[in-house]
């Protein structure tokens, strides 16, 4: 399936529970792998993918709904690996919720918001939409020559 880049991403579709995970984590990074991305680059891919995925799976869904969600990945232009996280679930934009405070003490702290934290804090880039009625979340990964394989 074509990207606006145009650049082909492969899919895998499953249900969006926590069953899924490892299928969904193996998936991306046996790609990402494929593809020589760097160590420090898989590290991030699959810390961020875990949140978003987590997120979906315990968040997206009416508790008992049997939803299921899309996953994209590939290359996304010469210098980015891209996954994409796409589900039918209530609308839910991260790049619009407020960022915890990491300087303030766990107690401190509203429950929520770290996956999120992290998430923006490891991708490169981050795009959400909602469109026909789906959450479609895009992840960008730099990959550069000076990265540590």
């Amino acid at each position: 399936m074509p990207t606006s880049s145009g650049w082909a991403l492969t899919w895998l579709t499953l249900p969006a529970r926590r069953e899924s995970l490892d299928k969904f984590r193996n998936f991306v990074l046996d790609a990402a792998a494929s593809l020589a991305l760097p160590r420090d680059v898989l590290g991030k891919v699959d810390l961020v993918l875990e949140e978003v995925l987590l997120n979906v799976m315990d968040y997206a869904y009416v508790p008992k709904e049997n939803g299921s969600m899309d996953v994209g990945c590939g290359r996304a232009g010469e210098r980015l690996f891209r996954f994409v996280v796409r589900d039918q679930g209530r609308p839910f934009n991260p790049l619009t919720q407020k960022l915890p405070d990491p300087t303030k003490g766990i107690e401190q702290r509203e429950v929520g918001g770290m996956g999120v934290f992290l998430t923006r804090q490891m991708a490169d880039q981050l795009h959400y939409r909602h469109e026909g009625g789906r959450n479609i979340l895009e992840v960008d990964f730099k990959i550069n020559a000076s990265s540590s394989t």
